[in-house]
């Protein structure tokens, strides 16, 4: 019996889990933005666009990267991975949050 709770609750976290809002997920970044701009408004849409842009602009100045220097490695995506490590695991709301 106490197996059939453990598995049922453990069910019950992983079904929880997965219907929370949409996140940014490092490893497939296009797939995940994709999903995160699905439920949105056009207008929800534009701030999460530029909360991106914010977000990425300030990585390049903290890491004091020239424009060229991020055309570089915005080929490289283990480089793109490091420099947008912030935003992995963040919903569109905390992503906007985090851009103010």
């Amino acid at each position: 019996m106490k197996k059939i709770k453990k598995l049922l609750l453990t069910t019950v976290a992983i079904l929880l889990t997965a219907c929370g809002p949409a996140t940014y997920d490092i490893e497939n970044p296009e797939e995940s933005v994709a999903k995160m701009l699905e439920p949105l408004t056009s207008a929800e849409k534009e701030k999460f666009v530029n909360a991106i842009g914010k977000i990425t602009f300030k990585r390049i100045r903290e890491e004091n990267m020239s424009l060229m220097e991020f055309a570089k490695i915005s080929k490289d995506p283990e480089k793109m991975k490091e420099l947008m490590r912030c935003i992995d695991g963040k919903t569109v709301d905390e992503i906007i949050e985090l851009a103010q």
